[in-house]
This record gives structure tokens, C-alpha cells and sequence, in this order.
């Protein structure tokens, strides 16, 4: 073998790999400096997931799409399976959209907290028709935390719409 010759020496390796590779021990050593690598690279990580993405849009949707359309009560399922992780991924999302901070909370600790009584209007708020009202909106750049939450009726809510509306006696603590 020709050691200066670059396709015999990538040639080698091809197979010396393969070979290394079909050892089960060696193969989970592999997988276990890999994991450990990416435990101690998490910004390379995403970096790299990302300019793959970029890379590969047009065909990483199709082939989303394509699955999607091949299990179509998948979905479904796991969001009826799953109410909480899509609200928190939401409320995450909303968050960092506003450029503020975001401490994770449910809407039954808050209304348990709350009593059950809207913030806004101070009447009973049924179970089923709770919303969640920041106290100091988002886009004026209120936290998505317990602190700056409160439960309302969906229109007083609505009516409220993105103004801070206090008590003239309330004070904040900042």
C-alpha cells in the first residue's frame, strides 16, 4: 500500500473503521464519546443543527410533511396526550419572541392561587373559561412568571388588551 497515495490511504480507513465499528464494545464506546461530546459542545451542537437545517430546508419539510400526512392522527394524539408541553412551549416561545424572561408556571396553580376570581373584573372565572392575564404585558416587556400573571374572563381579557391597568393603590414590587 501506497501511504502517500490520499484514495488508498481514505480507502484504508474506510474499512479499518468498519471493521473497529463492528465490535459492539467498540461501537458503544463510539457512541459514548459522541454523547459526551455533545454534553460539552451544546453551542457546536446547535450551530451545527442549524446550518444543516439551512442546508437542507427544502427537503427536511418535505419529508416532515410527508410523515405528518402518512400518521395523520399522530399529532393529534400526542397533544391530547400532552395539554401542558404545548402551552409551555407556547408561553416559552411568546417569551423569548418579547425579549423577556419566562419561569415556568400552570394555569391551575394560578387559579388555584387566585381563588378563582378574574383579576380584572374580581367575579368567579368557571374552570373552563380561565385565560391567563399578564399583569404587565409581554410586548411592554412584562415577565411570563407567577408574579406578572393573574386569571380573567376571556373578555375582560381581550378588553384589556395589551395596556397595564392598575388599582391606583396597588404597588409593585420591581
Amino acid at each position: 500500500m501506497d501511504w502517500k497515495d490520499p484514495e488508498q490511504v481514505r480507502e484504508y480507513n474506510r474499512i479499518a473503521k468498519s471493521v473497529w465499528r463492528t465490535d459492539p464494545e467498540n461501537r458503544k464506546k463510539e457512541i459514548e464519546a459522541g454523547a459526551t461530546w455533545r454534553r460539552n459542545n451544546p453551542d457546536k451542537v446547535k450551530a451545527g443543527k442549524k446550518k444543516w437545517h439551512d442546508a437542507n430546508f427544502e427537503a427536511d419539510n418535505a419529508r416532515t410533511l410527508a410523515w405528518r400526512k402518512e400518521h395523520p392522527g399522530y399529532m393529534n394524539a400526542w397533544y391530547a396526550a400532552h395539554p401542558g408541553k404545548m402551552c409551555e412551549k407556547n408561553a416559552r416561545r411568546a417569551a423569548a419572541k418579547a425579549g423577556v424572561s419566562h419561569v415556568p408556571y400552570t394555569v391551575a396553580e394560578i387559579y388555584e392561587r387566585d381563588k378563582g376570581v378574574c383579576g380584572l373584573c374580581h367575579k368567579r372565572v368557571a374552570k373552563k373559561c380561565v385565560t391567563i392575564d399578564h399583569v404587565l404585558p409581554l410586548s411592554l416587556g412584562g415577565d411570563d412568571a407567577p408574579y406578572n400573571v393573574q386569571i380573567a374572563h376571556l373578555m375582560c381579557n381581550s378588553r384589556k388588551y395589551n395596556t397595564a391597568r392598575f388599582p391606583q393603590n396597588l404597588r409593585l414590587a420591581m
